[in-house]
């Protein structure tokens, strides 16, 4: 009985330096992690700043904006039909794009597809990568709101 309760005390204390390992390990990783996350944050910080200054010089240079203000419709081919979409343009910079018809489109291919809207309106450009698993819906919207973009141009 004796051996067994010496074992136990030993299973306890290697339980507790165990543990003890462990919560140093979480420790010092969750506070390398916090680190990174900051910084990247601060590397996103940088780069919206960096867009926002961008964008206020070019929009503010004379002669130097490439859209005329306003609403303008565009079409294109997408999976299942023709793609129509609305595209708001304010001081240079493309504030909304609304899908007005995509009728014939797979709903399951389309849901996946309009993210590629969200990507254009936050890098203000066409030129984004196409959904995979969703790509002639997602180059559909992409054309129709260049075809819209189009009739913007000065």
């Amino acid at each position: 009985m004796k051996n067994n309760y010496f074992w136990i005390k030993v299973l306890d204390v290697v339980l507790i330096i165990g543990a003890l390992l462990f919560y140093n390990q979480y420790a010092g990783y969750h506070k390398s992690m916090q680190a990174a996350n900051s910084k990247v944050k601060a590397y996103a910080d940088q780069v919206k700043q960096i867009r926002k200054s961008s964008s206020a010089k070019s929009g503010s240079a004379s002669g130097s904006a490439k859209y005329k203000d306003g609403t303008y419709t565009g079409s294109a081919r997408g999976y299942g039909g023709t793609i129509t979409v609305k595209v708001t343009v304010e001081q240079d910079t493309i504030t909304d794009i609304n899908v007005t018809d995509a009728s014939h489109e797979t709903a399951e291919y389309y849901n996946s597809a309009v993210k590629v809207l969200d990507n254009i309106l936050n890098s203000q450009t066409t030129d984004v990568a196409t959904v995979s698993g969703a790509t002639y819906s997602s180059t559909g919207l992409k054309n129709a709101v260049k075809a819209a973009l189009s009739k913007a141009k000065k």
